[in-house]
């Protein structure tokens, strides 16, 4: 067997509905009934189709089987095959589709499903509540999640690591004309007092290597300048000082001048 014949990977998707409820069983006139785990390409059809037979066709794989289960709903109460799918849906997890629609959920599970499941037991969170506690843990919260995901975690290793994306996110700058960000300071989450001790001595490191170029006749002056300190994340009260001082030398300025001043306008107190 050459490398075209084989089988292409499992869809992580389908593997965790299989893993975390399996198939759905429900009685029809004494019979009981097996709806198998639908698939990835079933479930992202959900974000297209509109009436709830097409729902219902599009997550049971199986023409005949479809067409039994319509005759004998045919003389029910609509009401009672309404209900009938928002079970399969529910118990499948899903029911309420996200920001970007099931699409979304199957294409990213798909991608880094095993990546974002260890990086949830590491926050003792379980990715099989999201298909088994559906209604109570929708989704877009895992979504939210994901926007923010552990620092050095799996899921952002996996994302550094994917060549695609970062040709996706290359070509994307490129044609929106979008310059290189300049270096944002780091988030107060996770800046500990060692983190900032360590800051300090990674700067006073720098400035000695900085010094001893500088000094060497080699270099002659032309060593490295003294380098900067490195960005600190920006407290609330640090931005409020800021703001304050600027207002105070305003209105200095303004009494000293008089008329002759003309007020700058003040820059917003929660901009860096």
């Amino acid at each position: 067997m050459d490398d075209h014949d084989a089988d292409p990977p499992a869809s992580f998707f389908e593997t965790l509905l299989s893993e975390a409820v399996g198939p759905y069983f429900f009685e029809l006139d004494g019979t009981e009934v097996v709806i198998p785990v639908p698939s990835a390409d079933a479930v992202c059809d959900l974000d297209i189709v509109a009436s709830v037979h097409e729902q219902f066709a599009a997550l049971v794989d199986d023409d005949d089987l479809v067409d039994e289960i319509l005759e004998v709903f045919a003389d029910r109460p609509v009401g009672a095959f309404v209900e009938l799918v928002g079970e399969i849906r529910s118990h499948f997890g899903v029911l309420v589709p996200p920001d970007g629609g099931f699409l979304r959920v199957v294409e990213t599970l798909d991608l880094y499903g095993e990546d974002i499941e260890r990086d949830l037991i590491d926050l003792r969170l379980d990715l099989y509540d999201w298909v088994r506690e559906h209604e109570d843990t929708p989704w877009s919260k895992l979504f939210r999640i994901l926007e923010r995901p552990p620092e050095g975690g799996w899921f952002e290793a996996a994302l550094k690591s994917d060549i695609e994306l970062a040709e996706q996110i290359a070509k994307r700058k490129k044609d929106s004309g979008e310059q290189q960000a300049s270096p944002s300071r780091p988030p107060l989450v996770g800046w500990t007092r060692d983190r900032d001790t360590n800051t300090a001595i990674l700067e006073t490191l720098r400035r000695i290597e900085a010094s001893i170029f500088q000094a060497s006749p080699k270099i002659k002056g032309r060593g490295p300048k003294t380098p900067r300190n490195l960005l600190r994340p920006l407290t609330a009260q640090e931005r409020y000082d800021k703001y304050r001082l600027y207002v105070e030398h305003d209105d200095i300025a303004s009494k000293v001048l008089g008329s002759r001043y003309k007020r700058l306008s003040l820059p917003d107190p929660t901009d860096d």
